[in-house]
């Protein structure tokens, strides 16, 4: 089965990658990008093409509102936490 490239939005709204060989997790983003074409730009300079050969990269939807946390939603209703 060909590698896939998975770029996704975390939790906290950032861009990540993770990179699929079957049913497996072989490597994932060390770091978040804040910007898609941030993540687009360090995922056509990985060196992983180099050793698994061309991977699909699929794109996951973006959600149509962002993602509420418990914090934000706290914010949101005047209250604080510690």
């Amino acid at each position: 089965m060909p590698p896939r490239l998975f770029c996704y939005r975390d939790h906290a709204g950032s861009w990540r990658w993770r990179l699929w060989v079957g049913a497996r997790i072989v490597a994932d983003s060390g770091e978040s990008y804040s910007r898609r074409d941030s993540l687009a730009r360090a995922v056509q300079s990985l060196t992983i093409r180099d050793h698994f050969g061309a991977a699909r990269i699929v794109w996951q939807p973006v959600p149509s509102r962002p993602v509420r946390t418990r914090r934000r939603l706290d914010r949101e209703r005047g209250r604080r936490r510690g």
